[in-house]
């Protein structure tokens, strides 16, 4: 028979001590996500816009975090607000393909067609605080001219008819 080594006793701590705990493993640098997102909805253009040395020729619709929202907030509060009638454009949920909003200048120049894409069914991603401060926004101007105006009495007196000969 072979003898057996003795494992050397292990210290003991002092009665009424715990032992140290032991150090944490490091946390990962991990980014935290909603558990139920409102997925990204990318938009193709039809016509990309070429501006500030860049080709924007996806728009991807996405809802902001709060804190994506308080930034704009706050951004929004420095500057002076747009005349009325001339609504910010660029809202916290238009970005690219890196994650960076969309210039104002890109979502203005847009072709019609890739306007009305991008801007359909974008109640999703607009969380109600941001819904609130738009739509104060835009109460007191003047209707857009996406769609037919409605004639006014003087308007439609003084236009020719479809059968009238100039």
């Amino acid at each position: 028979m072979t003898a057996r080594r003795k494992r050397p006793p292990e210290p003991r701590q002092p009665e009424g001590r715990s032992p140290a705990p032991l150090p944490s493993p490091p946390l990962r640098a991990e980014r935290p996500r909603f558990a139920r997102p409102v997925p990204d909805s990318p938009v193709a253009l039809e016509h990309p816009v070429e501006y500030a040395g860049r080709t924007y020729g996806t728009i991807i619709r996405r809802r902001p975090s709060s804190a994506v929202l308080g930034r704009w907030f706050e951004q929004f509060d420095a500057e002076a607000a747009p005349p009325p009638g001339e609504p910010r454009l660029n809202v916290p949920i238009f970005v690219d393909e890196a994650g960076e909003l969309i210039p104002d200048a890109v979502l203005g120049f847009l072709d019609d067609d890739d306007k009305q894409r991008v801007f359909k069914d974008t109640e999703p991603f607009f969380p109600k605080r941001l819904a609130a401060a738009l739509e104060a926004l835009t109460q007191d101007s003047p209707p857009s001219s996406g769609g037919p105006a409605e004639p006014t009495s003087s308007a439609s007196s003084a236009a020719p008819g479809p059968s009238s000969t100039l």
